[in-house]
């Protein structure tokens, strides 16, 4: 665990020098930038010579490609939910962010995010507001459950807690 709550906890951090291949390799410039991170100049090469090897260093565009499809394959068609959804879920399909996205494109973000980095966090708020409150008051409000995406390069701590008996997480 981290000492400081602007630092990753070394989980995170080991985590994230596989996120930053992950992205780098997506692009030309970003694979060249790193230099000798993801393209280590060989022991007897020479400097003009590992220039040159660094200048036709490319990005992978099959992995972009790769990820989009990917993700693509469960969105092609718009999510929808089957039934009625009791009144207080009501809006939840056409904006299930209260920021006016879609619950499809909610999704798809999510999952883009769980595709480029193993995992991603979807949390529902779902607010109980006042019984005072009136019927009207919360729909000027807005008090209603709504989605909330958090990214998994956002996460500062991480800990995989196990069953003791059964060992699963």
């Amino acid at each position: 665990m981290s000492k400081h709550l602007d630092q990753p906890s070394d989980t995170v951090a080991r985590m994230r020098v596989g996120w930053k291949l992950i992205h780098d390799v997506q692009s030309n410039k970003k694979m060249r930038d790193a230099r000798e991170t993801w393209t280590p100049k060989a022991q007897r090469e020479k400097t003009p010579a590992y220039t040159r090897r660094l200048e036709r260093t490319f990005g992978l565009k099959a992995t972009k490609l790769a990820i989009r499809s990917v993700v693509a394959k469960p969105f092609s068609q718009p999510l929808s939910i089957n039934g009625e959804l009791p009144v207080k879920l009501g809006r939840l399909e056409q904006d299930a962010d209260k920021k006016g996205l879609t619950l499809h494109q909610v999704a798809r973000r999510w999952y883009k995010d769980a595709v480029e980095h193993a995992w991603s966090v979807m949390l529902m708020d779902h607010p109980r507001p006042s019984e005072e409150l009136t019927d009207g008051v919360k729909e000027k409000l807005d008090v209603r459950a709504y989605y909330r995406h958090l990214k998994a390069t956002c996460v500062l701590e991480l800990r995989e807690v196990r069953d003791p008996v059964t060992g699963q997480s």
